[in-house]
């Protein structure tokens, strides 16, 4: 098995660009998967493919709220619904 470099928040945040407030967020809603390893109450570490996995959520969350801007009232937990499936579709290997 090879030995990955596992990132801490701060560096999940400034790999991928992202705040980590919106991480945390992506996290409660199960858009990203848990830490790899959780060395204390607030001290975690994430594998490096978290990186691109949270780069895709943000792309999948801008094109669901694009589509379904002219849908407004229906609510946001559809939107919610629609980005937990694409994230879970577009992150399965390809058989």
């Amino acid at each position: 098995m090879t030995d990955v470099a596992l990132l801490k928040m701060s560096e999940l945040a400034a790999q991928s660009g992202l705040p980590a407030p919106t991480i945390q967020h992506y996290l409660r809603e199960g858009l990203l998967p848990a830490p790899t390893v959780r060395t204390g109450r607030s001290m975690a570490w994430y594998h490096p493919s978290s990186v691109e996995r949270l780069k895709l959520v943000r792309r999948l969350q801008r094109l669901v709220h694009h589509v379904l801007q002219p849908a407004a009232p229906v609510g946001a937990h559809i939107q919610r619904a629609h980005l937990q499936a694409l994230v879970t579709a577009y992150a399965m290997p390809a058989d």
